[in-house]
């Protein structure tokens, strides 16, 4: 495994606590909705925080490629370098 490749694995296991964690959210917007609120928050913060989590969540679950491409940029340079070759 290379380092390229365990950092997608890191990346798809934190993006799955980032939904297991907008999964926790949007059970948190039921309650709110049957009585239980905590003085200070919103139906809003809720909803925001569901949907914030879930989004980063299930980027980060797809495998995140720009972060990936971001930590990693000379894994696609070749394929880049090759291209441009082609091309002329």
């Amino acid at each position: 495994m290379s380092a390229r490749d365990a950092f997608g694995l890191i990346l798809r296991v934190l993006g799955l606590l980032g939904v297991l964690w907008g999964i926790f959210y949007l059970g948190s917007i039921v309650y709110w909705l049957l009585g239980t609120r905590v003085p200070g928050y919103t139906i809003y913060h809720y909803i925001a925080a569901a949907f914030l989590t879930l989004g980063v969540g299930l980027y980060l679950l797809r495998g995140a490629p720009h972060l990936v491409r971001f930590a990693f940029p000379e894994a696609d340079a070749p394929k880049e370098a090759q291209e441009n070759e082609h091309r002329t």
